[in-house]
């Protein structure tokens, strides 16, 4: 294969939730001008169909949908599948977070965050993992993060979702890889996203500065991460599975 083929996504079907915003917005994009079509998932019907319009290429779509009715997730790929066709890889971008210290971090806030980034997560790869739904070596990525890895004040319940997705990753790779398809997480620092001006808003201007003194890069944007997902996606990766890419601008470098 030439080696230009290796880093396409022509012709693969991708799926990526949180697709009307951030991460998951900047991968729906760099996929679709990497060849893909692609299926946009969020709630915002209005922001997935502003999103749509700046993809490149033809064949894609959009599904709304609130990614805590586990319920209806195995329905919402057989329809994904019966209008689009075999699915080739999956990108799990949605997720919240919460500033909880541990006085007021009561369980029903924990199960909340867990919802999104952890149950929905393995919902949708148990769904899409079926023969019958996707390809044979089909890619699955999980949007972690590195606060997966290490600790940070506040935000306990969050970086239990976040590590329980990155070990639960490893655990799946040895499953899926029965059918040669591949699972692996990537996982960003700070990145300027929605999500992180509204976890600002609380901080004090030290508590930012001090923040940005961690990153020797500073901070990232959204196609920093889009640009690893993509790679994971594509068959440059192939013998890639189970790990976790730490994409962080030296953040855990500390």
């Amino acid at each position: 294969m030439d080696s230009k083929e290796l880093f396409t996504l022509k012709d693969k079907l991708i799926v990526v939730t949180g697709a009307s915003s951030g991460i998951g917005k900047a991968t729906a994009v760099l996929c679709s001008q990497l060849g893909a079509r692609v299926v946009l998932i969020a709630r915002d019907m209005e922001r997935l169909q502003s999103v749509s319009e700046e993809l490149a290429g033809d064949g894609h779509s959009i599904v709304s949908y609130d990614l805590t009715d586990y319920e209806g997730i195995a329905d919402t790929v057989k329809s994904i599948v019966k209008t689009s066709g075999k699915i080739n890889g999956f990108v799990h971008s949605a997720g919240i977070s919460m500033t909880l210290p541990l006085r007021v971090n009561k369980p029903e806030k924990l199960l909340q965050i867990l919802s999104v980034n952890l149950a929905s997560a393995f919902e949708f790869v148990r769904a899409i993992s079926m023969k019958k739904h996707s390809e044979d070596s089909s890619s699955f990525v999980m949007i972690s993060s590195i606060m997966g890895v290490v600790g940070e004040v506040g935000l306990s319940s969050y970086c239990a979702s976040k590590g329980a997705l990155i070990s639960g990753t490893k655990a799946l790779a040895l499953e899926l890889g029965t059918r040669k398809q591949r699972i692996n997480c990537v996982s960003p620092a700070m990145v300027k996203t929605e999500m992180l001006t509204r976890e600002f808003s609380i901080l004090s201007v030290q508590q930012i500065e001090s923040k940005v003194a961690r990153h020797p890069l500073g901070f990232g944007s959204p196609e920093d991460i889009a640009n690893s997902v993509a790679f994971l996606l594509s068959d440059a990766s192939k013998w890639i599975t189970g790990t976790n890419m730490i994409v962080d601008g030296g953040y855990s470098a500390r």
